[in-house]
């Protein structure tokens, strides 16, 4: 499953590559040697947003960033707030589309240039955390602390991330038989013993329908744009990066 959803990941980023979209996204090698077991590639230079929680004394993530780059004038920081939001929109797009779940600050880490990387793909698709009894319902993580990185939700960084958003939803959405064939591919190959494919083929259903293949292009953009409104410091994507707080609560990791 982790092999899965490293590969679509990887093969999002292509498309996007591909149309030269600025969307980041960081991929790393999984080869799976059983059911149970594999070898994972590390992710140099990067750190759990739980790992700056827990050992930086700053009161939020946007404090860090103050300190580890620079003051919003300088050009350190610039480059590292343009990558976070390339990620960020990237990701976004990407967990959407997979339903990519339980995303807490372990499983997301900060790459020394402001990148993020999601990793630990344990939930997608049809099966979700606390029993699949859906409590997840925000389309992606995006916590008001993130969008302090941003600059805020009227600042032209914030309007940058939608419109990658929506462009990137807007060209997965043209590749979108390539794409969920290679998710097909997977359910048949493993026939549908994989976790993530707990619902059968209705998996593949469902997916094929967040892309909106009935609604024009105007309509399936205004629908991407309208999942970052809904994601929006969800108060169950809600996260903390503050050390002060201590570890993160149970419920501020969700």
């Amino acid at each position: 499953q982790e092999q899965l959803a490293v590969s679509f990941i990887a093969q999002l980023g292509r498309v996007w590559s591909s149309a030269r979209m600025p969307l980041r996204l960081f991929p790393y090698t999984i080869l799976a040697t059983s059911a149970t077991a594999g070898l994972i590639e590390v992710v140099p230079d990067a750190k759990s947003l739980d790992g700056i929680c827990k050992t930086a004394s700053f009161s939020s993530l946007a404090a860090f960033f103050r300190a580890r780059y620079g003051g919003p004038s300088s050009r350190a920081f610039y480059a590292a707030r343009r990558n976070f939001v390339q990620s960020s929109a990237a990701y976004s797009v990407a967990c959407y589309l997979l339903q990519i779940k339980d995303r807490h600050n372990g499983n997301i880490l900060l790459r020394a240039d402001g990148s993020v990387v999601h990793i630990d793909f344990g939930f997608l698709l049809s099966n979700s955390p606390g029993k699949n009894i859906g409590f997840e319902s925000a389309p992606f993580k995006l916590t008001r602390e993130w969008v302090e990185v941003m600059g805020g939700a009227s600042s032209p960084w914030f309007a940058y991330f939608r419109l990658l958003v929506v462009r990137g939803y807007l060209e997965a959405r043209r590749h979108r038989e390539e794409l969920l064939l290679s998710v097909a591919a997977a359910y048949h190959a493993t026939g549908g013993s994989l976790p993530c494919f707990r619902a059968g083929e209705a998996s593949i259903d469902a997916m094929r329908q967040r892309f909106r293949p009935h609604d024009s292009e105007v309509q399936a953009a205004r629908f991407a744009a309208s999942l970052v409104s809904e994601s929006l410091d969800h108060w169950r994507t809600r996260t903390c990066v503050s050390a002060r707080a201590g570890a993160c609560s149970p419920l501020q990791r969700v």
